[in-house]
C-alpha cells in the first residue's frame, strides 16, 4: 500500500488514502527522519544521537527498538505493515510505494532550474510552482526539535531557492507587472536577501517605475550598511547602473497574452493540483504537432476545468485558441462554421457546407492554434472534424475508447492532498481532520468537492451535519449547486445516465443497480456469470452470453459508469451511493438479495486454512464487508449476512489478520443470535468460531467462559460424538493444558481422538489435529520419545493428505520439531524449523502468528546450539512482529520478550536484560482463573 509522507509543513502520513496518527513526539521524529533519508539506511547510532542527544540513556538502543516498533504498529493498522526495515546498521523506509515530499519537492526543483536554463521559460514556471505548492507551511515538520536544525535550515534555503527560479522565470515570461506585489512582500520577508532585490528593481523597472527601482537600491544598500557594514553585491550594482542608462538590453520579453481568437470559458478560480497531468499535457502536445490528445475520465472528475486551465495556462502559445461543446454532434458544424466567421474565411451568409471545408482546409497549414472538443461521446463524432496539421486538438470524453486516433490521458479523482487543499481553500476554518473526512465521503471527486465546498459556504452547516446528511439524503445533498466549471450538479449528470440506460440497457442498470451493494473495489465478473440462475432478467441472459455480456460492459466503460478491467467491474463510491438511491425510482427489485446470495455463491468450496482458495477470498472481502456494513440496511439478508461475515473472519484468521477478524465474528454471532436464537446450530457455529479467536488473541479467560456454554448446548442439543461437540470438547482440552492441567488434559484428549477416529476417520484434519493435540500434552508430561513418536506419525500423515504447505503440516512441523529439542537433537531440530519457517514465510508471510511461533522455536533451537548472537537477532525481529501483530500483552508476545532477555543474560547485556525483564514484568496478566 501507497505511504505518503508530508514533511514539508505539520507532519502528515497517509497509508493508501487513510491517515496515520503518530502521537508520541519520539516516534514522530524518526518518521521525519527515516523520510528525510527515505531508501537510504539511517544507522542506530545517528538516530540514538538527534533523540538523546550528546549523553543518551544506557537503555537507548532498547528504546529506539521500541519506538520503532510502535512506529511500525501505528503504520501497519492502516495498512502499511512493509515500509520500515531493520537494515545493518540501523533502519530504513523504504519500498516501491514510500513517497515522501521532500523528494518530490527536490526533484520537481532540479527539474525547473534545468528547463529555465534550457530556455523553456513557460515550463519551468509552471514546474517550480508544482514543486513550491507541496510546502504547506513555511519549515519543515518537527523542526521545533533543535537537533532537526540543519535539515530545516538546509531545506528552508532550497525553498527559497526555487521561489528565485520561479521568480526568474515569471520574468521571461513577461509577468513583471504580476510579480511587483509579490516581491514587495518577499523583500520585506528577508531584508537581507539580495537576489530578491535585484529581481525586485527588475520588476519595477520593466513595469516604467525607474524611480522606485533606484530607491529600492538605495534601502537595501542603507539596511546592509547598518546591520552587516557591507555593500551590495556586483550583480545590484550592475543592475543598479544598467537602469541608470536606461539599457536596452533590460527591456521585458513579450508579456504572456491571450490568443487573438478567443472563446474559452473563464478560468476556475479554485483550480487545484493537477500538476502532473498538465506538464504531461503540455508535453505531449509540444513534441508531437498535429497529434490529438483526449482527456478522458469519469463524469465529474474534472476533465473540462483541466482542459479550461490547460488553455488559460498556455494561452500564450497559440493565436486561435477555440472551445466546441460536442455533446451534440449535430451542433459541431456550427460551432466551427463560427470559427470560419471569425478567421475571415467565410461570410455570414456562407453556409456550413462551404466554411466547414474552408476553415479544416486553412487548419492544415496553419500554426499556433488549439481546438477543444468538450464532451464528445464517440470517436465517430468528431472523425471528420480532426485535423492533420500543425495545430493541437484536445479532446474531452467519458469514453476511454480513442486510441485509434488520440493519445489518451486518463484524469482520475483527486489525491487525497489535492481534495484537502481545495476544501481549506474554499474553507479556511475547516480543519485537517476535517477535510478529510469530507474527502473520504467523497470518495476525493472533484465535483463532489466542489459542490461540498459551495454548501457549506453558503448555509454554514457543520461538518458533522453535512456528513450526517450525506450518509442519508446523499441524492439530495448532491442534486444542489452546480459549481464554475461543471454543466450541472452530480445527482442530476448521474439521473440522466440511469434514465438513459434504463430506457436501452437495462440490462446493464441491473448490473450496475447490483455493484452498487457491493465495494468501491473491483468486482470480479466471474460473481455474476457463474451463477446466472440467481439473476434476474434480463441480465441473466446477458451474463449467459459471453458477447452479450462483452458489449454490455462496453457500454458502461464508454458512459464511463463503471470502470471495466479484462475479468473486472469498478463503480465509484458516490456512484454507488447515489445509485443506491436512485434504485427504487426507476422501479428495480431490491438488489441485496441477489447480491447476498451471489457472494454466498462465490465463497470457496474448500475451506479457508487452504491457501489455494486465498486469492478469491482477498477478491471477495471488500464486498463481503460493504453488503453487511452496520450503516447499510440487513432486512431480508440477515441469514446470508452472518454466514458470509462468519467465513469471512475465518479465512483472516487463518491469514493472521486476527484483530481485522475478531469484530467480524463479533458481528455474524450477533447477527445469529438475533436471526436463529441461542440454542440453534448456525449460532453456535459462530459463538464456537468466536471463542477460537478470543484464544488466538490471548484472551483465554473470556473465551474459556464462551466455549464451556457452547459445549454444554452442543451435548444437550447433538450429542457427544457429534463433530461440533467434539471440537468444543477439544478446545476445553486445550484449556486444561494451558492451566497446566496436564493429565487431564492427556485424558479428554485421549477421548476426542478416539471418538474422531470412529466418527470422522483417521485421516480427517479434526482427527490428525486432535492427535497433534495429545502428542504436545504427552511432551508437556516428560513423555518425550512418545509425543516424538506420535507428531511424526500425525505430520506424515498431515503432509500425505494436505500436503506439504499446508498451516495444519506446517504446525505439526514446528511441533515435531520441539520434541527434537527436548531430546537433545539440537541440529535436527534446527533443520526442522528451518525448513518450516521458509514455508510458512513463503506461503502466510512474515508477521503471521504461526510463522512467529516457528520463528520463535527456531531462535531457541539457536541458543541451545550456542549460536547466541544469531538467536538474538531472529528473537528481536519475532518480538518487534509480534507486539505489532499481537500486542505487547500477548502471552506469545511475552514469550518472546522472556526469550530475548535470556539470550541477552547469555551474551552477557545483563543491563539490557534487566531492562526488558521489567517490560515483562509490567505487561504480565494477573493468574486467571477458569
Amino acid at each position: 500500500m501507497r505511504l505518503v509522507v508530508r514533511l514539508l509543513g505539520p507532519l502528515e502520513v497517509e497509508c493508501g488514502d487513510r491517515p496515520v496518527h503518530i502521537g508520541a513526539a519520539k516516534e514522530r521524529l524518526i518518521l521525519v527522519l527515516l523520510a528525510l533519508n527515505a531508501q537510504r539506511v539511517l544507522s542506530t547510532e545517528r538516530l540514538i544521537d538527534t533523540l538523546w542527544g550528546e549523553d543518551p540513556p544506557p537503555s537507548a538502543g532498547v528504546s529506539l527498538r521500541v519506538l520503532v516498533s510502535r512506529l511500525r504498529k501505528s503504520l501497519a493498522a492502516a495498512g502499511c505493515d512493509e515500509a520500515i526495515h531493520a537494515r545493518m546498521p540501523g533502519y530504513v523506509l523504504a519500498g516501491d510505494d514510500v513517497d515522501v515530499d521532500v523528494d518530490r519537492f527536490t526533484a520537481l526543483a532540479a527539474r525547473g532550474s534545468a528547463q529555465l536554463a534550457a530556455g523553456s521559460a513557460r515550463e519551468a514556471a509552471a514546474t517550480l510552482r508544482a514543486a513550491l505548492r507541496l510546502w504547506r507551511g513555511d519549515r519543515l515538520a518537527e523542526s521545533s526539535e533543535t537537533r532537526l536544525g540543519g535539515e530545516a535550515a538546509r531545506l528552508g534555503e532550497a525553498r527559497l531557492a526555487a521561489v528565485e527560479l520561479r521568480v526568474d522565470a515569471d520574468l521571461a515570461c513577461g509577468r513583471h507587472a504580476e510579480l511587483v506585489g509579490e516581491l514587495e512582500e518577499l523583500c520585506r520577508a528577508y531584508r537581507l536577501r539580495e537576489r530578491l532585490w535585484v529581481q525586485r528593481m527588475l520588476a519595477l523597472y520593466r513595469c516604467g517605475r525607474q524611480a522606485d527601482a533606484l530607491a529600492a537600491c538605495q534601502q537595501l544598500r542603507t539596511t546592509l550598511a547598518d546591520e552587516l557594514g557591507l555593500d551590495p553585491g556586483s550583480e545590484l550594482r550592475r543592475l543598479e547602473s544598467a537602469i541608470l542608462v536606461q539599457d536596452p538590453a533590460l527591456t521585458p520579453p513579450p508579456a504572456s497574452r491571450r490568443p487573438q481568437v478567443w472563446n474559452l470559458p473563464a478560468h476556475h478560480p479554485w483550480f487545484t493540483g493537477r500538476q502532473e497531468v498538465l506538464t504531461g499535457l503540455r508535453r505531449a502536445l509540444a513534441e508531437s504537432s498535429g497529434a490529438v490528445q483526449v482527456l478522458y475520465g469519469m463524469g465529474g472528475v474534472g476533465k473540462t476545468t483541466l482542459a479550461i486551465e490547460y488553455a488559460h495556462s498556455f494561452g500564450g502559445d497559440y493565436d486561435v485558441a477555440w472551445w466546441v461543446p460536442a455533446g451534440n454532434p449535430a451542433l459541431i458544424p456550427d460551432r466551427l462554421t463560427e470559427l470560419a466567421r471569425v478567421l475571415g474565411l467565410a461570410a455570414a451568409t456562407d453556409p456550413v457546407g462551404v466554411a466547414l471545408p474552408r476553415l479544416l482546409g486553412e487548419l492544415r497549414h496553419r500554426e499556433r492554434w488549439l481546438l477543444i472538443f468538450d464532451n464528445a461521446e464517440s470517436p465517430s463524432a468528431l472523425t471528420q472534424f480532426l485535423v492533420s496539421g500543425p495545430g493541437h486538438v484536445l479532446i474531452t470524453s467519458r469514453n476511454p475508447g480513442w486510441r485509434d486516433l488520440a493519445s489518451p490521458h486518463q484524469v482520475e479523482v483527486f489525491h487525497r492532498s489535492e481534495s484537502t487543499t481545495l476544501l481549506r481553500a474554499r474553507l479556511p476554518a475547516l480543519s485537517a481532520a476535517e477535510a478529510e473526512e469530507i474527502a473520504d465521503s467523497l470518495g476525493d471527486l472533484p465535483l463532489a468537492l466542489a459542490q461540498a465546498a459551495a454548501f457549506l459556504d453558503e448555509t454554514g452547516t457543520s461538518t458533522a451535519a453535512y456528513l450526517r446528511l450525506l450518509a442519508t439524503r446523499a441524492g439530495e445533498v448532491l442534486a444542489r449547486g452546480v459549481p464554475a466549471g461543471y454543466p450541472r450538479p452530480l445527482a442530476t449528470s448521474l439521473t440522466l445516465g440511469v434514465d438513459r440506460l434504463a430506457t436501452d440497457a437495462p440490462a446493464g442498470l441491473q448490473l450496475l443497480a447490483l455493484a452498487a451493494e457491493l465495494a468501491p473495489e473491483p468486482i470480479p465478473l466471474a460473481l455474476f456469470t457463474a451463477r446466472p440462475d440467481l439473476l434476474p432478467t434480463p441480465l441473466a441472459g446477458a451474463v449467459a452470453d459471453s458477447l452479450a455480456l462483452t458489449d454490455l460492459t462496453g457500454l458502461l466503460r464508454r458512459r464511463a459508469l463503471a470502470r471495466v478491467g479484462p475479468d473486472s467491474l469498478q463503480l465509484h463510491r458516490l456512484v454507488q451511493t447515489l445509485l443506491r438511491t436512485q434504485v427504487a425510482s426507476a422501479g428495480l427489485v431490491d438488489p441485496r438479495p441477489v447480491a447476498a446470495r451471489l457472494l454466498r455463491a462465490a465463497v470457496p468450496a474448500d475451506e479457508w486454512r487452504h491457501p489455494a482458495v486465498w486469492p478469491t477470498w482477498r477478491q471477495l472481502i471488500p464486498h463481503v464487508l460493504a453488503l453487511t456494513d452496520r450503516a447499510r440496511p440487513l432486512e431480508g439478508i440477515e441469514d446470508d449476512a452472518w454466514w458470509l461475515l462468519d467465513h469471512a473472519a475465518l479465512y483472516l484468521q487463518a491469514r493472521g489478520e486476527l484483530r481485522t477478524a475478531r469484530p467480524m465474528f463479533q458481528r455474524a454471532y450477533q447477527l445469529a443470535r438475533r436471526h436463529h436464537g441461542d440454542d440453534h446450530p448456525d449460532t453456535l457455529t459462530t459463538a464456537f468460531d468466536l471463542a477460537c479467536e478470543l484464544w488466538a488473541l490471548g484472551e483465554h479467560a473470556a473465551a474459556h467462559e464462551l466455549n464451556r456454554d457452547i459445549h454444554d448446548r452442543r451435548r444437550r442439543m447433538l450429542g457427544d460424538d457429534h463433530p461440533d461437540t467434539l471440537c468444543s470438547a477439544a478446545n476445553l482440552a486445550v484449556a486444561l493444558w494451558t492451566l497446566g492441567e496436564h493429565a487431564a488434559a492427556r485424558e479428554l484428549e485421549q477421548d476426542i481422538l478416539e471418538r474422531r477416529r470412529r466418527v470422522l476417520g483417521d485421516d480427517h484434519p479434526d482427527t490428525l489435529q486432535s492427535a497433534g493435540n495429545l502428542a504436545t500434552t504427552l511432551r508437556a508430561l516428560g513423555a518425550h520419545a512418545a509425543a516424538r513418536d506420535l507428531h511424526q506419525e500425525v505430520f506424515d500423515r498431515c503432509r500425505k493428505v494436505l500436503g506439504d504447505d499446508h498451516p495444519d503440516s506446517l504446525h505439526l512441523g514446528d511441533s515435531l520439531g520441539t520434541d527434537l529439542r527436548a531430546l537433545g537433537a539440537h541440529a535436527a531440530a534446527r533443520d526442522l524449523h528451518q525448513e518450516v519457517v521458509d514455508r510458512s514465510r513463503k506461503l502466510l508471510g512474515d508477521d503471521h502468528p504461526d510463522t512467529l511461533a516457528v520463528a520463535s522455536s527456531l531462535a531457541v533451537d539457536l541458543a541451545a546450539l550456542g549460536e547466541h548472537a544469531a538467536a538474538r537477532e531472529l528473537e528481536q525481529d519475532t518480538l518487534e512482529r509480534r507486539r505489532r501483530v499481537l500486542g505487547d500483552d500477548h502471552p506469545d508476545t511475552l514469550q518472546s520478550a522472556n526469550n530475548l532477555a535470556t539470550t541477552l543474560q547469555s551474551l552477557g547485556a545483563h543491563a539490557i536484560a534487566e531492562e526488558l525483564q521489567r517490560w515483562i514484568d509490567s505487561h504480565k496478566p494477573k493468574a486467571v482463573q477458569y
